[in-house]
C-alpha cells in the first residue's frame, strides 16, 4: 500500500554547513534507494538544540515529503538510524503535501500611521 509521508531530519551541522547540497542528496537518497519518490523538501535552517546530541549543540533541520509503500518506510527509517549525517529523524504519514508557506506582507500604513 502506497502512502504519503513527512520526514523531519536533524542533520549533523558541520557537514550541512559545508555542503548543503550533499546533505539534501543524501536525504533524498534515503528515500529513492528504497523505491520512494521525493515530492518536496524544505530547509528549516540551523538551530540551537535543547540538549547535546552526539556531542553537537546545534543542528540543521530538513523537512522532506515523499511517497512510497509501507514496507519501504521501515527500510528508510533503519537507513536514517545508521546514517552518520542524520542525528535524529521522525517519519509520519500525512494525507497530502501542504502548500508551501507564503511570505505575508504587512498591511500598508496610512498617512496617520495606522495599518489598513
Amino acid at each position: 500500500m502506497e502512502g504519503t509521508y513527512e520526514m523531519m531530519l536533524l542533520l549533523e551541522p558541520t557537514i550541512a554547513g559545508k555542503d548543503w547540497n550533499k546533505v539534501v542528496e543524501h536525504s533524498s537518497g534515503l528515500v529513492t534507494q528504497h523505491g520512494g519518490e521525493v515530492l518536496a523538501s524544505s530547509k528549516w535552517g540551523d538551530r540551537k538544540l535543547a540538549y547535546e546530541i552526539r556531542g553537537h549543540k546545534r543542528g540543521a533541520y530538513l523537512l522532506v515529503y515523499f511517497k512510497c509503500n509501507t514496507e519501504a518506510v521501515t527500510k528508510i527509517n533503519r537507513q536514517a538510524e545508521l546514517s552518520d549525517i542524520v542525528l535524529r529523524h521522525v517519519i509520519i504519514r500525512v494525507e497530502a503535501v501542504p502548500p508551501p508557506e507564503e511570505q505575508v506582507a504587512p498591511a500598508p500604513v496610512t498617512a496617520s500611521g495606522e495599518r489598513k
